[in-house]
C-alpha cells in the first residue's frame, strides 16, 4: 500500500509541475505579444514619416541582443533536456526580426540625412 501512495503522490507532483511550466510559458507568451505590438507601430511610423528623430540605435541593438539571447536560451534548454523547442520561441524570433527591420530603417533614413 505505501507504494501506491508514493506513486500517486509522484504523479500528482509531476502533473502540478507540468501545469506550472505551461502557465509560465503562457505568461511569457503574453509578455512577448505585448512587447511585440509596439514594433509594427514603430516600423509603420518610420516608413510613413521617413524620419528617425527620437529613435535610439543603441536601444534597438540592446533589445535585439535580448531577443537573440532568448532564442539561444530556449534552444539550449531544449538541447540539454532533449525536448522540443517551445512554440513561444517563435515570438522571440518574430520580435527580433521586427527590431532588426526597425534598426535597418533607422540606418537607411539616418544615412539619407534626416538626422542633423
Amino acid at each position: 500500500m505505501p507504494h501506491l501512495f508514493f506513486l500517486r503522490h509522484l504523479c500528482y507532483t509531476i502533473v502540478m509541475l507540468l501545469e506550472l511550466a505551461l502557465t509560465a510559458e503562457v505568461f511569457e507568451a503574453v509578455m512577448l505579444v505585448c512587447f511585440g505590438v509596439s514594433w509594427p507601430v514603430s516600423i509603420a511610423k518610420t516608413l510613413r514619416a521617413r524620419r528617425v528623430e527620437g529613435k535610439s540605435p543603441v536601444f534597438l541593438v540592446l533589445v535585439l541582443i535580448g531577443y537573440v539571447a532568448g532564442v539561444i536560451a530556449k534552444a539550449l534548454h531544449a538541447t540539454v533536456h532533449a525536448v522540443a523547442v517551445p512554440p513561444v520561441t517563435g515570438l522571440y524570433v518574430l520580435n527580433g526580426a521586427m527590431v532588426f527591420i526597425d534598426l535597418m530603417l533607422y540606418m537607411k533614413f539616418r544615412a539619407k540625412g534626416s538626422l542633423k
